[in-house]
């Protein structure tokens, strides 16, 4: 759907419009309606977007809802504060990790909106806001501020009070407050001690066209809109529509529906066709479809300012790891350079590691914010010399990263291979390589505005222009603009977190549901995945409570039923771990085969219907007996094969074959080849007395006389030869036996 035309002189009118007018009338319709907003309308950003394609291949799906697989998370309410920016964003946030991971988790709207506001500054005792924003904890905010933050995985400018870890927070940490805070200094000191699982590591801002395929392969968009609940929505559909040139609220967008009736929309206010976009809103779940609505594909409002997001990547929170940077105020702001004799330009971060390069040995990877579309770039690192200059570009060497700016945004880049990091690393430099086929390269920076003051310091930033290195303040920290966004990543010398384990590696599948207990050892779980490959979804395939996982009947039932599955546990830190799940096995039949004679080793075959029946599915346990009716187990004989001994001499064997669940087992006795059950014998001993004389011989020269009779036992143990049948051959292998002509029988 292409976007409607909008031209730059709309937007100042409209921007002049709502700075006058704006408070005014969302104060007015509060009084009657109860209306929930807070995105800012006098401090949008519009970014710069690529081409659409000539010949675009987006999807072909008339409709998606993620309801019907589950793939939701849970629906918040941000209970009249101007705080929908922070649910939005939290929203798109949740969605990319459960695409990403398969779990989840819900992240903190409260810790957010505290940190964006000027409770941070107050916190940490400062007199001015040089770096830290004016807003209030529930004034509106947009997501370029609110990207940001989830971002920073542990920036430095929390860090007054040892408060490292800021974003995000797990909403059990820091919970929503409903209050405005007025007069009240409030502070969460959850927020710098909590640790979740996974942070923002790509986010880019999309074309509308590329909506639909973004929610397919990221979850969800951010988007912002007119919510016009006096006359522009239908409260029993939870429908949308409105022709304004303005936005006054942000919300997920999870769906669409191409024949969505217009007759959906409010009476007397709807669109001329049907069509609309799914949305996640914040408002609770008395909104709409449980929390969820619409809105009309026709409504002019609809990400007015072309700035839709899309969280790319999440990637893991680990404790061993460390990011260093300046920026936090949003990446505004753009320094354009003329390049058009070279086409390249080069921008550095330089960081000051001497008391970090005890505990860090290396660096992995490093965050970029990029904005030049069509450019390429390539990352170097280098250490700086003790006068504190960088180096020439001639001198950087092969670069350790590069790729090329399709869209604007954050991206993590990860390294050809890890920087080491000498422990007597004074400073280092990351430098970014921009080429561009234009006559100018823009390089993003922290922006400035009324609510919030960007500061840079001399010698964080710098450019290579023109031939030579400059930092961007001219030597003195400044306000009017702050630093380029370039953020190493540091991995810790030795890790602080031991593996997590799991309270069984092997279980048995019963036909109902199963569990798992996890012990997380200071870790997060962060994704669980069969055979190590195939990501599972909390909901669809398990639930968790607290630390215990269930496996779901319905995705054990389809299982392999010939073979083990892996279920392998990923965490925060530390080794994986994996649950070996074996198939129920039902049994058929058990046949033990061997010479069921002193000495001599039996082997159980076990046939099953369904299962692997396998020494790692199936309990073994040997018995005797002296009469055929009273069992007894032989001590530790519990393999699936044995060796007689003198012990089972005149005794029926069996051997209790069972499934590890104990559900189904079998027994087996020792039998002959004609079928008949036969007690344990010892070659060559016809008449059963415990030794092989010559007695036995004469035993079987009167049988052959037809001067006396063999039982079943007897006639096995004569037939020495293994021929089947009792013959003068045998009597002489008995002589021989005796004469210690030969050691064994040939049957043996």
């Amino acid at each position: 759907m292409k976007k409607y035309i909008k031209n730059s002189l709309a937007i100042i009118l409209s921007l002049i419009i709502i700075a006058s007018f704006f408070t005014f009338s969302v104060q007015a319709e509060e009084t009657t309606t109860n209306i929930n907003y807070g995105v800012e309308t006098d401090d949008v950003y519009t970014p710069e977007l690529p081409e659409p394609e000539s010949e675009p291949n987006y999807t072909t799906l008339k409709s998606y809802d993620p309801r019907n697989t589950s793939f939701t998370t849970q629906v918040k309410d941000q209970q009249g504060q101007g705080t929908c920016g922070m649910f939005s964003t939290n929203a798109v946030f949740e969605l990319a990790t459960l695409k990403n991971t398969g779990l989840k988790y819900s992240y903190s709207e409260e810790a957010m909106r505290l940190v964006l506001s000027n409770k941070l500054a107050i916190h940490n005792n400062l007199s001015n806001y040089n770096g830290y924003y004016l807003y209030g904890p529930s004034d509106g905010r947009n997501i370029d501020k609110t990207i940001t933050y989830l971002t920073n995985r542990n920036n430095p400018i929390i860090n007054y009070n040892s408060t490292d870890w800021i974003a995000p927070n797990f909403t059990k940490d820091v919970p929503y407050v409903n209050t405005n805070y007025n007069g009240v200094n409030y502070w969460n000191e959850n927020m710098g001690s909590s640790y979740t699982n996974g942070y923002v590591s790509g986010a880019k801002y999309i074309n509308e066209e590329e909506i639909k395929d973004s929610i397919l392969n990221y979850g969800s968009v951010y988007v912002t809109y007119y919510a016009d609940q006096v006359n522009g929505l239908n409260r029993s559909t939870g429908a949308f529509f409105s022709t304004k040139s303005t936005i006054n609220h942000a919300v997920a967008v999870v769906g669409w529906n191409d024949n969505y009736s217009k007759n959906n929309f409010k009476t007397g206010n709807q669109p001329k066709n049907d069509g609309a976009w799914l949305i996640k809103n914040s408002w609770g779940t008395d909104f709409g479809e449980n929390g969820y609505g619409w809105i009309s594909y026709e409504d002019t409002s609809f990400n007015y300012y072309n700035n839709a997001m899309v969280i790319t990547d999440v990637d893991k929170m680990s404790k061993n790891e460390y990011m260093l940077s300046y920026d936090f105020m949003p990446m505004g702001g753009k320094r354009i350079y003329n390049v058009s004799s070279n086409k390249t330009i080069y921008y550095a971060n330089v960081y000051n590691v001497s008391n970090l390069t005890n505990s860090y040995e290396s660096i992995n990877k490093i965050m970029l914010y990029l904005s030049d579309i069509g450019s390429s770039y390539s990352v170097y690192i280098t250490p700086i010399s003790n006068n504190g200059s960088l180096p020439n570009i001639s001198a950087l060497g092969s670069p350790l990263a590069y790729g090329t700016i399709s869209n604007e945004g954050y991206e993590t880049v990860d390294l050809t291979e890890s920087y080491k990091i000498s422990t007597s690393t004074n400073k280092i430099a990351i430098i970014v390589k921009i080429i561009s086929s234009k006559n100018q390269i823009q390089l993003p920076i922290e922006s400035t505005s009324s609510k919030y003051i960007a500061w840079a310091n001399a010698g964080e930033s710098y450019v290579y222009y023109n031939s030579k290195w400059s930092d961007i303040t001219g030597g003195e920290a400044t306000n009017q603009y702050g630093n380029f966004c370039i953020r190493p990543t540091l991995v810790r010398r030795t890790s602080v977190t031991q593996s997590s384990s799991l309270s069984s590696i092997e279980m048995v599948y019963q036909g109902s549901s199963m569990s798992v207990d996890l012990y997380l050892n200071g870790n997060q779980l962060y994704s669980i995945k069969k055979n190590g490959t195939t990501l599972l979804y909390q909901d669809s395939d398990f639930t968790i409570s607290g630390n215990r996982v269930t496996f779901n009947k319905t995705f054990l039932d389809n299982l392999s039923k010939t073979s083990s599955t892996k279920i392998v546990f990923e965490f925060t830190d530390g080794n994986s771990r994996t649950l070996k799940i074996l198939p129920k096995v039902k049994l058929d039949s058990v046949i033990i085969s061997g010479k069921v004679a002193k000495g001599q080793t039996l082997n159980t075959r076990v046939l099953s219907v369904l299962g692997v029946a396998s020494s790692s599915h199936l309990t073994y346990q040997w018995q005797s007996s002296l009469n055929g009716t009273t069992w007894t187990n032989i001590s530790g004989a519990t393999n699936s094969i044995y060796t007689l001994t003198n012990n089972e001499f005149l005794k029926y064997i069996r051997v209790r074959v069972s499934t590890k669940d104990n559900s189904t087992y079998y027994y087996s006795s020792t039998v002959r080849s004609d079928r008949t059950s036969t007690k344990v014998i010892i070659f060559g001993d016809v008449d059963l007395d415990g030794d092989v004389n010559v007695n036995d011989a004469t035993k079987i020269q009167l049988y052959l006389a037809n001067y006396t009779t063999l039982n079943a036992e007897q006639l096995y143990a004569a037939d020495v030869d293994g021929d089947g049948d009792v013959s003068a051959r045998d009597v002489t292998y008995i002589q021989n036996y005796v004469a210690n002509l030969i050691s064994k029988f040939p049957v043996e």
